[in-house]
C-alpha cells in the first residue's frame, strides 16, 4: 500500500502544476467561476500531496496546526467545486440569453461580486458551520492524512452533507437553460460570442462541457455523501453545543489495516476526486495555444535551472537562422564567422601598439589582413583616416614613396609576422 501512496503523492503533484499553471491568462478573461475552480483545485492537491508525504505508512500527529488548516480546505473545496461549476454555467447562460447580457461596468462589477460570493462565500461558510457539528478536533489515517471530524447527527446532513446536492441541482437547471436558450437563438449565437471579449466560441463550449461534467459526477457522488453516513453508521441525535463539543481537542488517529472498506473506499475516492478535477481541466483546456505557451515557459525555466536547454529553443534558434538565410539575395548562403586572437602583452610599452591578427572567413573564401598599427604612420600627418580590412587598399606608386623615409618601428623583439622588413609590400 506504500507504493500505491507513492503513485498518488506523484499524480497529486502534477495536478498541483496542471491546475495553477494556465491560471495567469485566465485570469486575463475575468472569468471568476474558472478562476476560482484552478484554484481551489491547486489546494486540494497541495494539501493532499503534503498529507501523503508526511503520513506515508503512519498515522502520528507530526503537524497539528496543518491539519487544522488541511481539514478547513478539505471542507470547503467539497463545497467549491459545485459553486464554481454553478458559477460557469450561470455566466454562460446569460450569455446564451441576450435578455440578460450585461453591457455597462456597473453590471459587470455587480455579476463579479455575485460571482465572487459565490466560489467564496459558500466555501467560507461552510467551513464555520461545519464547526458546529465537529466533535472533536480531526482525525489522522494513515496513507491519508488528516481529515474532518464531522458528528453523524440530523444538523450535519443540514449544515454539511446536503450543500453539494443542493447546489449542482441547481447547475443542472441552469445547464438545460443554456442549451435551451442556445437552440432558440442559433443564428445569434454566434453575434453574442463576438460582442463578448475574452471569450471565443470554442472556449464557450468547453466551458459548457466542463460545466456540464462537473454537475453529472457532483450529483451522484453528493447523493453518495447524503445517503452514505446514514447506512454505515448511527445518526445521533443532537443534544446540545456543549455535548457535541466536549472533550473536542481530541485527536483520533487510524491504522489503514482498521479501516473498513467502506471508509477506505470513500477516503481514497475523496482524495483522488482532486486529482481527476485537476486533469480533466487540463483536458478541456490544456492544449489551448495560451495554456501551451504557459506550460513550455514553466518547462523552459525549469529547465534552465537545471543547466539545459530545451528542445523547443533549439528549434526556435535553427528556424530563424533558416529564415535568415532564405531571406537573403542569393538563397541558401553560410554564416560569416569571424575569428580574434589577442596576443598577450609582455609589458607597458606594447600597449600602444595594435597586435591584432585578424582573420575573416567568408563561405569558403579565406582573407587574411594585416594588423593596423598606429607606429606606422608618418608623425608629420595631422589627420588619421581609418580604412576597413575588408575594403580594396590601392597600392601607391613607388615613385612617390621615400625609403629612407618610412619609419621602422622601434617595438623590442616584434616578430617578422607583425612587422614585414618591406613595408612598401604591405601598402
Amino acid at each position: 500500500m506504500p507504493a500505491f501512496n507513492t503513485v498518488y503523492s506523484v499524480f497529486s503533484g502534477i495536478g498541483f502544476i496542471l491546475a495553477i499553471v494556465p491560471l495567469s491568462w485566465h485570469l486575463e478573461s475575468w472569468n471568476v467561476g474558472t478562476c476560482m475552480y484552478m484554484i481551489w483545485t491547486a489546494l486540494a492537491c497541495l494539501v493532499h500531496f503534503v498529507d501523503s508525504i508526511l503520513w506515508n505508512g503512519n498515522a502520528i500527529n507530526w503537524a497539528p496546526v496543518w491539519c487544522d488548516i488541511a481539514i478547513r480546505i478539505q471542507i470547503a473545496v467539497a463545497v467549491a467545486w459545485p459553486a464554481c461549476g454553478l458559477c460557469i454555467i450561470r455566466r454562460l447562460y446569460y450569455i446564451a440569453s441576450p435578455t440578460t447580457v450585461t453591457t455597462s461596468q456597473a453590471d459587470k462589477r455587480r455579476e463579479m461580486i455575485v460571482d465572487l460570493l459565490i466560489t467564496i462565500g459558500i466555501p467560507v461558510l461552510e467551513m464555520c458551520l461545519e464547526y458546529i457539528v465537529a466533535g472533536h478536533r480531526f482525525n489522522i489515517y494513515e496513507d491519508y492524512g488528516c481529515a474532518p471530524a464531522t458528528w453523524n447527527t440530523p444538523l450535519a446532513y443540514v449544515l454539511v452533507h446536503s450543500w453539494p446536492l443542493i447546489i449542482a441541482l441547481i447547475s443542472a437547471t441552469y445547464g438545460a437553460l443554456t442549451i435551451r436558450a442556445f437552440m432558440k437563438r442559433r443564428k445569434q449565437f454566434r453575434d453574442l460570442i463576438t460582442a463578448n471579449s475574452n471569450l471565443t466560441y470554442s472556449r464557450y463550449w468547453r466551458l459548457v462541457a466542463l460545466a456540464s461534467l462537473d454537475f453529472c459526477f457532483t450529483i451522484p457522488f453528493a447523493t453518495w455523501g447524503v445517503v452514505g453516513p446514514a447506512l454505515w453508521s448511527e445518526v445521533r441525535p443532537w443534544v446540545s453545543w456543549a455535548d457535541t463539543h466536549w472533550g473536542y481537542s481530541r485527536v483520533f488517529q487510524f491504522p489503514r489495516i482498521l479501516l473498513d472498506p467502506v471508509s477506505a473506499y470513500s477516503l481514497e475516492t475523496t482524495r483522488w476526486a482532486a486529482v481527476f478535477c485537476a486533469f480533466v481541466f487540463f483536458g478541456f483546456f490544456g492544449f489551448a495555444d495560451e495554456a501551451r505557451k504557459n506550460y513550455r515557459l514553466l518547462a523552459s525555466t525549469v529547465t534552465k535551472r537545471l543547466g539545459y536547454t530545451t528542445f523547443s529553443e533549439s528549434m526556435a534558434i535553427s528556424d530563424s537562422m533558416v529564415k535568415s538565410n532564405n531571406g537573403s539575395k542569393s538563397g541558401v548562403s553560410l554564416p560569416v564567422f569571424i575569428t580574434q586572437q589577442i596576443e598577450s602583452k609582455r609589458d607597458s610599452f606594447d600597449s600602444y601598439s595594435d597586435k591584432l591578427s585578424t582573420s575573416i572567413i567568408l563561405n569558403d573564401c579565406d582573407l587574411k589582413v594585416q594588423p593596423y598599427s598606429p607606429t606606422e604612420q608618418s608623425t608629420s600627418s595631422s589627420s588619421s583616416s581609418m580604412i576597413s580590412p575588408v575594403d580594396e587598399v590601392p597600392r601607391v606608386p613607388e615613385s612617390v614613396l621615400d625609403h629612407t623615409s618610412v619609419r621602422r618601428p622601434s617595438v623590442p623583439d616584434a616578430p617578422k609576422s607583425v612587422y614585414p622588413d618591406s613595408a612598401l609590400d604591405q601598402v
